[in-house]
């Protein structure tokens, strides 16, 4: 039969249901609930909405048109009191969009949710590797949540699932999902897809994690790097050095390209691609590391695009994880010791050396120096450092004391031999210290291999300054800081120069001293 379109129907079901399609849609409007309306499709398909013809403040239509849902599964009662719910909620000041978006959250499940925050937050943001690692493990680890209304989910149901999955998998791994749970949770409210009084997980503590050995200890290099010659595979060995000497990423590791190698500069510039945004501008190479490039490339073919090309679908290295397993078994290192602990070493012994947090986010291609600060805050040896540098300006006007060494550093027995530069880095090839070097008369009181990079780091930085240089000015601006006596400052002066870090300049005339510059090819780095 045919259809007034002007005139409003006193709907059922069944008269819902009934009404014939046109060769286009067309609405009726509901008799008994203003604002209701009834659109059926030509397909046959056919829907309730919310239309309101209004002009509200910086509108540009006259009216505003929202579906409330399917006929075949919305009934028209309910269709009604959706609509007086939603002039309800008008009046005190939520959108008709906002308030039909949270009845709709309000009855979906955690896996709607979870899935939300993956496709629309995460996604965006996040490298595929991560992105892939979460969509392929919530299935399983939130199994016991996911099926649950958002409504209907308590800080009591939450704690549950968390000690479920640190019993079956460890408390990492709960940790992990919790974060993802909670990150979800707030992203669905701020978007105002869900309004909770209080969320679930928003009181809901982590499990305490184990604290692993994130970083290579001075003492534990020399069995590394032993293990690191003899490991068969020099290819994957070749990386971990390139990971430890310059504190990149594993990925950017493996996708070093001979074009992005300056030979002359000693650094490499690593591209910053769409997926990975994180390299740092540059990187600096150091020594160790150019004696492996300059090797490498003696080998490499002519047309060689990358430094550890592999017959795989990149064309170049994807994993080192099993040679790393026997370098680090063969060291006698822990199993907490991680490939990532490389970059954490590297970052460690910047901090050691005195760079502060900016230096060392540039070095490492941090995004935010916040990143960084960890490892500033945890270097007891820098801290100390500044604090005695800082204290020996107000203590530099006492009266001298005679005949007073300031030294206390413990006596070494022979069952506890101590850390020295000489012992920590014999392995290194261009750390290592010849014979000749002259040591302290005082047996037992050399200082760590801590101190003297601390030393050096701060003898580099007064050299690029203009001044008087000499030994006699580094021992009263330094030495006394780490209670280094003459013959120790001597000492360290004498590594320095051997190593190619600085250079005698001149003789002062009428004495025995001699003033100290810095390599050039420092000076301009």
């Amino acid at each position: 039969m045919p259809i007034n379109k002007r005139e409003k129907l006193w709907f059922t079901d069944k008269l819902a249901m009934s009404l014939p399609t046109e060769g286009k849609s067309y609405a009726v409007g509901d008799a008994a609930q203003e604002y209701l309306f009834l659109r059926v499709h030509p397909t046959g398909a056919r829907a309730w909405y919310f239309r309101r013809h209004w002009m509200p403040e910086g509108a540009t239509r006259k009216y505003e048109n929202r579906s409330i849902g399917d006929c075949f599964e919305v009934g028209v009662n309910q269709a009604r009191d959706i609509v007086q719910r939603i002039l309800q909620a008008a009046k005190m000041g939520t959108s008709p969009k906002r308030f039909l978006q949270q009845l709709v959250w309000s009855s979906s499940t955690v896996r709607a949710v979870v899935k939300d925050y993956i496709e629309n937050r995460l996604k965006p943001r996040c490298t595929a590797r991560y992105t892939g690692d979460i969509e392929r493990g919530y299935e399983r680890h939130m199994a016991p949540l996911l099926d649950m209304p958002v409504t209907a989910v308590t800080m009591s149901d939450v704690e549950t699932w968390m000690h479920q999955v640190a019993a079956a998998t460890g408390r990492a791994t709960a940790n992990k999902y919790f974060t993802v749970l909670h990150a979800a949770f707030n992203y669905a409210e701020a978007r105002g897809h869900i309004e909770l009084k209080r969320l679930p997980t928003a009181h809901v503590e982590k499990y305490r994690e184990r604290e692993r050995q994130s970083y290579l200890r001075p003492d534990q290099y020399p069995a590394f790097a032993s293990a690191l010659a003899a490991e068969p595979n020099q290819d994957h060995a070749d990386i971990i050095r390139v990971l430890l000497f310059t504190g990149v990423r594993m990925r950017t590791a493996f996708a070093m390209r001979w074009q992005d190698i300056d030979f002359t500069a000693l650094q490499w510039n690593p591209p910053k691609s769409q997926t990975n945004k994180r390299n740092p501008d540059f990187v600096a190479l150091t020594d160790d590391i150019r004696d492996v490039l300059e090797r490498r490339k003696l080998q490499a073919e002519p047309d060689a695009v990358w430094v550890f090309p592999a017959e795989s679908k990149s064309g170049h290295v994807g994993d080192i994880r099993k040679v790393f397993t026997r370098v680090r078994d063969a060291a006698g290192l822990s199993p907490d010791f991680v490939i990532h602990s490389l970059r954490h070493t590297f970052c460690s012994l910047l901090a050691q050396a005195g760079g502060n947090a900016n230096m060392i986010a540039a070095a490492a291609g941090h995004s935010s120096a916040r990143t960084t600060e960890r490892y500033v805050k945890s270097c007891s040896e820098a801290v100390r450092g500044v604090t005695q540098s800082g204290m020996n300006r107000l203590t530099q006007f006492a009266p001298k004391k005679e005949n007073v060494l300031m030294l206390r550093r413990r006596t070494v027995t022979p069952q506890e031999p101590i850390a020295t530069m000489e012992t920590a880095t014999s392995a290194a090839p261009a750390m290592n210290r010849p014979s000749n070097v002259k040591t302290s008369k005082n047996a037992g009181v050399r200082i760590g291999s801590t101190d003297q990079l601390i030393i050096e780091g701060k003898i580099l930085s007064s050299l690029r300054v203009p001044g008087r240089n000499t030994k006699k000015a580094f021992y009263q601006k330094i030495g006394a800081g780490f209670q280094v006596n003459s013959e120790e400052m001597e000492r360290i002066l004498t590594e320095m120069e051997e190593r190619g870090l600085i250079y005698k300049a001149r003789r002062i005339p009428g004495q025995a001293a001699h003033e100290y510059a810095i390599k050039e090819k420092l000076q301009q780095a």
